[in-house]
């Protein structure tokens, strides 16, 4: 059973995180394998150029809206958002991919991005400003930043294609 939030009171947004979840990891375990190492000179006459591991902690984010990414500096304890967790990088889940990103490369995105000191009293508006739900007794500061924002940072296209078979 997938996590639910107290806040999620329709629990939506836990079916959709765990749908994301199950998908992403269908698609990340079809594409990657492990890269370790550079190939031996005699390896690369057979073409192989690379053994390769993939050491990720991933946090997936399943898409919620097509227009925005929205950024969790602090849940909704107040305490450290999901962007300084322990994950090492997010995947986000889009209409037919996924992109992944380091957690450092989006940390210095948001920063340079997001006025961290101009806070808005609505969701609507904090496209690279802050927003708090605190008149609903939760104590999150939230941004958005747009999708195509992601390109300014190094970034990997997990497609969904071939994913139903």
């Amino acid at each position: 059973m997938a996590y639910k939030n107290k806040f999620d009171i329709t629990g939506r947004g836990s079916e959709m995180g765990h749908k994301a979840e199950i998908l992403f990891k269908y698609m990340f375990d079809k594409f990657f394998s492990s890269c370790s190492r550079q190939a031996t000179l005699q390896e690369q006459f057979n073409h192989v150029d690379f053994f390769c591991d993939v050491r990720m902690q991933i946090d997936v984010k399943s898409i919620k809206n097509p227009e925005c990414i929205w950024i969790e500096l602090k849940n909704v304890q107040g305490k450290v958002g999901w962007l300084y967790g322990e994950a090492t990088h997010f995947a986000f889940e889009r209409q037919k991919y996924f992109v992944i990103v380091k957690k450092e490369d989006l940390i210095e995105l948001v920063d340079r991005l997001v006025d961290k000191e101009d806070e808005v009293g609505s969701n609507e508006d904090c496209t690279y400003k802050v927003y708090s739900r605190k008149k609903w007794g939760r104590h999150d500061l939230i941004t958005k930043i747009k999708p195509e924002d992601l390109k300014l940072i190094p970034h990997l296209l997990l497609t969904k294609n071939d994913c139903t078979n």
